[in-house]
């Protein structure tokens, strides 16, 4: 079970948990969160979303190692934002298929673990925003943007 810290610096919390052998390890990812705040105009956004990872050890083995990876993401995010005299609201929602190396460190007594993951993703992201009631924008973005990431977390 680990943490992305990270992702709790922009109120979204992921949790993984895995299932591992010496050479392979298999996880599922899940996040969600948000924020709401009314001062000095109501603003609000939320995050859901989820994913798999498939990892094998290059370099040593799951526990302490050199990783390479492959990752499939799905989130939807909504936001609101009311100031005097308009309501902005946008979504999004998209899916990316990401390759990475990780490099896994675990202390050699017990199973605090901490690991690194750098790479690049393809993603595939459609956004509507609309404003006034009356504006309405949509756009589809497909791009391949870099990937990195940190977990911590216990491995037992």
């Amino acid at each position: 079970m680990s943490l992305a810290p990270l992702r709790v610096l922009v109120d979204v919390v992921e949790l993984r948990g895995e299932w591992r052998n010496p050479k392979y390890v298999l996880a599922i990812l899940a996040a969600g969160g948000g924020q709401s705040t009314t001062k000095p105009f109501a603003k609000s956004h939320a995050t859901l979303g989820g994913g798999v990872q498939a990892m094998h050890a290059l370099l040593g083995d799951a526990r302490r190692g050199i990783l390479l990876g492959a990752e499939l993401r799905y989130e939807h995010k909504t936001s609101e934002s009311t100031s005097e005299f308009e309501l902005t609201t946008g979504a999004s929602h998209g899916a990316a298929l990401g390759l990475f190396l990780a490099g896994r460190l675990t202390a050699a007594y017990g199973g605090l673990f901490a690991e690194g993951q750098l790479g690049a993703r393809a993603r595939w992201i459609s956004t509507t925003t609309s404003c006034c009631g009356t504006l309405r924008d949509d756009a589809t973005v497909r791009d391949v943007a870099p990937m990195a990431g940190l977990n911590v977390g216990w491995l037992w």
